[in-house]
């Protein structure tokens, strides 16, 4: 098998031709662990099954490429969303109203972690594409800042609970009003006056 050239040479009912080398001269469709794994099916299974699986090994290349050119993703990103359909799935409902980069930032780092903490899969998720999508416009329209969007994330896990309406009840808006950015630093400066005159009064005293 290491030395061997492979050869699917388009009796395929949809005429599909593809060749594998493998050895010192690799081709590959993709990457060298997929040129493996087409040369493994062709050598190890009967026809049926082997055009099966040839057909979803392509079918899953074409899209992890279509999700690397329409959306902008590394291989490794697309790799991983392209990985069940489930998945994709959600990552696309996610990012109809949301920023891209930002989505596929959270869905492969917190929204992975909290499914392999509770150990579900992503169509079992305790949060929703559509409130994912939400939160993701908070952080991008300056709503919230990302470190307080990880503690909106682990309240929305508790039911999948609508992350605007966390923000709101909870008060975590951050300020951008200058006048409202002017009224907390008075509030500060007036609170600090009032410690330093008491502590001067103690001393006089």
């Amino acid at each position: 098998m290491a030395n061997s050239k492979i050869k699917w040479n388009g009796n395929t009912e949809d005429g599909r031709t593809t060749s594998v080398v493998w050895g010192s001269n690799s081709f590959t469709w993709g990457d060298v662990s997929l040129a493996a794994e087409i040369a493994e099916v062709i050598d190890g299974v009967g026809y049926t099954r082997r055009k099966e699986r040839l057909d979803k090994i392509f079918k899953d290349e074409e899209k992890k490429k279509r999700f690397i050119d329409k959306f902008n993703l590394s291989p490794y990103e697309a790799n991983i969303i392209v990985s069940d359909k489930e998945t994709s799935e959600y990552f696309e409902q996610v990012i109809k109203n949301s920023d891209i980069k930002l989505a596929t930032n959270w869905i492969t780092g917190e929204l992975f972690a909290l499914l392999n903490e509770k150990d579900l899969e992503i169509n079992k998720s305790p949060i929703s594409a559509e409130n994912l999508s939400k939160l993701m416009n908070l952080i991008k329209d300056g709503t919230i800042s990302g470190k307080i969007a990880k503690s909106v994330f682990e309240l929305m896990a508790d039911g999948n609970k609508d992350p605007v309406t966390i923000v709101n009840e909870k008060g975590l808006k951050q300020q951008s009003d200058p006048k409202e950015l002017d009224k907390v630093i008075e509030k500060v400066i007036n609170e600090a006056n009032d410690i330093i005159n008491e502590t001067k009064k103690k001393f006089s005293s």
